[in-house]
């Protein structure tokens, strides 16, 4: 207590706070250094397990934060966060786990030794520097506490542990004030609880358990006297609520070493075990999914052998679980196929920028089915690291597109046949965007606007006709409708010649109504010209034809000729051979 008041005294007037910076890469802990070095803060550096043990040490009661690298060389990061924790004048240091890789088994072992946080590398500036001010923030309020209160109070509101003696009887002979912030009990309540009323029946068996191995080893030579046991505890609060505590014991010795009571510590670990709860629960949540999803979903190691491999393969492939791992996922796959994923695979252990670590990649893969069938499948993939980098293995989910496959197929065979119609089409077509600008046209089109694609890409349909046609098709609504009969109208060429042509309009919607585009197919009149100046030559002729025939009627010949409005014909008797001369 005189040491913590000397340094609320000495070290927190001023309110400097002082951060530990424990990383064996230079480079990382400079960037950590740098980052906070803008707040403040007082800066200690140790690139090992040694360096910080030297400097708690020393400086142990000053230090607010330690950022802690767990793979530091010997002692490594979890060691020192046990030695931090296991020592009253350092226990209330927080403490932010840096790793390269946070799993579910280091995250439960590190929050139950005592971490306040952890951090993921890569990480970025500003995540440490705000989840510092976090943690400082807290040893600001603390400090606070701490000046308002005096040391008694002080010690038994903030520290949570429950600190006891017990007899060889299992009564208390001693326990601390935090007893009533942790359970309810006051310290005269809680001195008279027998075993029973303390702890549930569970606990009581697990805890005389333990004390019955370690009464058993007592027996043995050359035991360790110092020894101790850390066991759960599930423990009754005067509400009759339970909480889990944490219970570090070992025997209390009388100056011969022989055992006369237990002391231990007691620490709430209510919220870890919930937290291990829900781990356990997500994780049962992932292993349903991982087991009933379609998709098959594969874990490999750097050798591409198959680790693990979802049920979901029977389905799809009708290898067991167990035939897949044996025969590996590439014996599954067509020739290209391997080839395909192999070169995916090469292609993602290229490391470039930091986000390369994390880069997702798809292929589309052949496999083979036990039936001998052939499947399309969608893999998405990524390479699997440790907490420095390093590739340990692949995770993948694979999706059967078979069907879609075949339906990009079947379109793809459509377009092109829509392709050979619309560019083998005699009649000039011509696709516009909702802005009416040309997008697309056919060869007969560039005939017959004696145009090019420099010509047409993106001309507007407007520029293609007479400004009086224009303003004839705008009052037909053939932009809203289209023009569904053919529409006689002129176009513009290239060489500023007017042409006729039979127009026809069709109006593209999307699926809400909306106009997405049109259609225009003109067809070049100027042979129906051609065929109305023919049609009137074969009129006239007839007309003159009639005239003789009427003349040589008077004169008695017997020729009858058919007229018609574009031909002649004569149905011929002797009289029209001596006639016509044939």
């Amino acid at each position: 207590r005189e040491k913590l008041e000397m340094v609320i005294s000495e070290n927190r007037e001023s309110l400097n706070f002082v951060v530990l910076v424990v990383e064996d890469d230079e480079g990382t802990r400079a960037f950590i250094k740098r980052s906070l070095g803008e707040h403040n803060y007082d800066i200690l550096e140790a690139s090992s397990g040694r360096d910080t043990l030297r400097i708690l040490e020393n400086k142990g009661h000053t230090i607010d934060v330690i950022i802690l690298d767990t793979c530091i060389p010997e002692p490594n990061g979890y060691e020192i966060l046990e030695i931090v924790k296991g020592n009253p004048d350092t226990e209330g240091i927080k403490i932010i786990m840096l790793t390269g890789l946070i799993e579910t088994e280091n995250k439960i072992r590190a929050f139950s030794l005592g971490a306040s946080d952890f951090v993921e590398k890569p990480f970025v500036q500003e995540e440490v520097v705000a989840r510092v001010e976090a943690l400082i923030n807290a040893r600001k309020m603390e400090t606070k506490l701490k000046l308002s209160e005096e040391q008694y109070r002080l010690l038994a509101e903030n520290i949570s542990d429950v600190i006891w003696i017990m007899n060889m009887d299992l009564q208390y002979t001693f326990i601390s004030p935090s007893i009533e912030q942790q359970r309810g009990w006051s310290v005269e309540e809680a001195m008279n609880l027998t075993l029973a009323e303390n702890v549930t029946a569970n606990s009581i068996e697990n805890v005389l358990a333990v004390l019955s191995e370690e009464l058993e080893a007592e027996k043995q030579p050359g035991k360790a006297i110092n020894r101790s046991r850390r066991l759960e505890v599930e423990a009754y609060c005067k509400d009759g609520s339970t909480i889990w505590t944490e219970v570090q014991i070992s025997f209390k010795r009388d100056s011969a070493g022989n055992a006369t009571g237990l002391h231990g510590v007691s620490r709430d670990i209510t919220d870890r075990k919930r937290m291990e709860v829900m781990i356990r629960a997500s994780e049962e949540r992932h292993r349903l999914v991982a087991e009933n999803v379609t998709d098959i979903i594969w874990t490999m190691d750097m050798d591409l052998q198959l680790t693990y491999v979802s049920p979901s393969i029977t389905y799809h492939l009708g290898y067991s679980v167990d035939e897949m791992i044996s025969h590996g996922l590439e014996s599954m796959m067509t020739s290209a196929s391997i080839d395909v994923f192999h070169d995916a695979v090469s292609q993602q252990m290229i490391v470039v920028e930091p986000d390369d670590l994390f880069k997702m990649w798809l292929v589309e893969l052949e496999f083979i089915c036990k039936n001998g069938l052939v499947i399309w499948s969608e893999t998405t993939a990524n390479v699997l690291r440790d907490t420095v980098g390093n590739p340990t293995g692949i995770l993948g989910v694979t999706r059967d597109i078979t069907e879609r496959k075949r339906a990009e197929e079947v379109l793809r065979q459509a377009e092109e046949r829509y392709r050979i119609i619309f560019e083998s089409s005699v009649v000039a077509l011509t696709v516009a965007d909702e802005n009416e600008n040309i997008i697309a046209w056919n060869s007969a089109a560039e005939k017959l606007l004696s145009m090019d694609s420099d010509d047409l890409y993106l001309k507007p349909v407007s520029s293609l006709y007479p400004q009086r046609d224009w303003e004839k098709i705008r009052n037909l609504s053939a932009r809203e409708k289209g023009l569904q009969n053919h529409h006689e109208t002129r176009i513009i060429t290239r060489d500023r010649q007017i042409i006729d042509v039979d127009l026809s309009i069709k109006v593209l919607k999307d699926n809400m109504g909306n106009i997405t585009g049109s259609i225009g197919v003109l067809t070049d009149v100027r042979d129906v010209t051609e065929f109305k100046k023919m049609k009137e030559e074969n009129t006239w002729m007839a007309r003159a034809l009639q005239e003789q025939a009427r003349l040589l009627d008077e004169a008695g010949t017997k020729a009858v000729i058919n007229v018609a409005a574009d031909n002649v014909t004569a149905n011929n008797d002797e009289t029209n051979n001596d006639y016509f001369s044939y």
